[in-house]
């Protein structure tokens, strides 16, 4: 089975790898994936550009992580999705606007 393709910021989460011979399987503890411009953050759809897009990409995928517990809008790094992660994202969209990330 090959694992999903990481091509954007959205798919950006805390990432697992599993070895496996002949005496068994092992798995790795979570590791984290960041994709993007570390000097803005908050262009959660890597498109170049922090604008009103990246909210709605973030807030959809927030409510995706919530059906197939994944990792993606995890915004602190805390291992948890929730409302903190959303009111985390959203105080870096402001920062990242305020420093001239947006378009």
């Amino acid at each position: 089975m090959n694992p999903p393709a990481i091509r954007s910021r959205s798919d950006s989460g805390a990432y697992t790898a599993v070895a496996s011979n002949t005496c068994g399987e092992v798995e790795s503890a979570p590791a984290a994936v960041v994709i993007g411009d570390p000097t803005c953050p908050a262009d959660f759809n890597n498109d170049g550009t922090v604008n009103s897009t990246d909210v709605s990409d973030f807030v959809n995928q927030w409510f995706q992580d919530q059906v197939d517990e994944t990792l993606f809008t995890d915004w602190d790094n805390n291992g948890v999705i929730n409302s903190t992660d959303v009111s985390t994202y959203i105080n870096s969209w402001f920062e990242d606007t305020a420093a001239g990330c947006g378009g």
